[in-house]
């Protein structure tokens, strides 16, 4: 169990941010077959450092069909993480452009100072 696993709250928001589509390919999401995926892998922050808090909530969580889940960890190579940035997930924020670049901007500046 890691400290940045998104709790159900997060998935929520998350879904909830996206217009209950997929971040990826914008089709209706169902609570069977979706996943709440870190765009910067979990992996890459270190639980002592307070500035890594972020790895863990809505900001850094899309929520994906299974299918797109796949597509993002490169057809299920899991441990490795994904390498798609924030700019990859176009509806994460439903169909709001001017937010998801916002989201996507500020989200990559997060990684890049990781």
């Amino acid at each position: 169990m890691s400290k940045y696993d998104f709790t159900g709250t997060v998935k929520t928001a998350a879904r909830l941010r996206q217009s209950e589509k997929c971040a990826l390919d914008g089709l209706s999401l169902t609570d069977e077959y979706e996943n709440a995926h870190h765009v910067a892998p979990k992996q890459s922050g270190d639980e002592g450092n307070s500035n890594h808090d972020w790895i863990g909530t809505e900001i850094n969580c899309v929520v994906l069909c299974e299918q797109c889940h796949k597509v993002a960890h490169e057809d299920g190579k899991w441990k490795k993480g994904t390498v798609a940035p924030p700019t990859y997930f176009p509806y994460s924020h439903g169909g709001d452009k001017s937010k998801h670049e916002t989201w996507a901007t500020e989200l990559q500046g997060k990684i890049d100072a990781l």
